[in-house]
């Protein structure tokens, strides 16, 4: 599989993902089937191996394919603007190719379209990755998570309502952008429903409440 990735000025990195069945490669680093990227740039993407982004691919091998693969890669953005990531060429695969969004819980088809988004300069290091399942796929089942209901009451005020059996971890609120907006992990737990404060500007924001297993992704309208 060749991933491309265009820059607002249009620079073009491909990055290459290989199956090869007959090989000892697994999702680890492996000699001579994965290849640090030599020339880097303010704009880039890059596979990420071993879950750590101090070490930029820009390929990356395994032995056999399964739908269940999972291959983070990291964007690095200097300037804001439209940023597309694309399926260049595919050899000898036959599996749909997905970009995977993990703040937004969504995937994107690759193998039908381009994927393009406007971003703030970051390091997004952990937010994307190559799956091959689209997302309602993917999503972690948790009945008591599926039950909590997520909403803005109109007077600012972010309401959690939840089963008291519920453990949640933390609650994180973005904007659309993916800029992370506040975080709330203090008095969390035996409770039915949480009010979080929430004054800022009206607007749709993406509250992700996290479990000890799974998270839940619920957009809402600031009124």
């Amino acid at each position: 599989l060749r991933i491309g990735y265009e820059d607002p000025e249009g620079f073009h990195r491909q990055l290459l993902l290989g199956f090869m069945p007959n090989s000892s490669a697994d999702l680890s680093y492996n000699p001579g089937y994965d290849a640090i990227q030599l020339m880097t740039r303010e704009d880039d993407v890059f596979f990420i191996i071993d879950n750590n982004p101090n070490k930029q691919y820009a390929i990356q091998g395994v032995n056999g394919f399964s739908e269940f693969m999972e291959f983070p890669i990291g964007l690095v953005i200097s300037e804001a603007g439209t940023h597309q990531l694309m399926l260049d060429a595919v050899e000898n695969f036959t599996e749909t190719v997905y970009l995977k969004d993990n703040l937004m819980n969504t995937t994107h088809d690759l193998t039908a379209s381009n994927f393009e988004i406007n971003l703030p300069a970051g390091d997004y290091l952990d937010r994307f990755s190559i799956v091959f399942q689209p997302a309602e796929t993917l999503t972690t089942s948790n009945p008591e998570l599926e039950q909590t209901l997520v909403y803005y009451n109109g007077e600012n005020h972010i309401v959690v309502s939840k089963p008291s059996s519920l453990e949640v971890d933390s609650i994180d609120v973005y904007n659309m952008l993916g800029q992370h907006i506040l975080s709330v992990s203090e008095n969390l737990k035996n409770q039915n429903k949480i009010l979080i404060p929430f004054t800022n500007s009206q607007g749709v924001y993406l509250v992700v409440i996290n479990s000890k297993s799974s998270k839940k992704s619920t957009k809402i309208l600031k009124y």
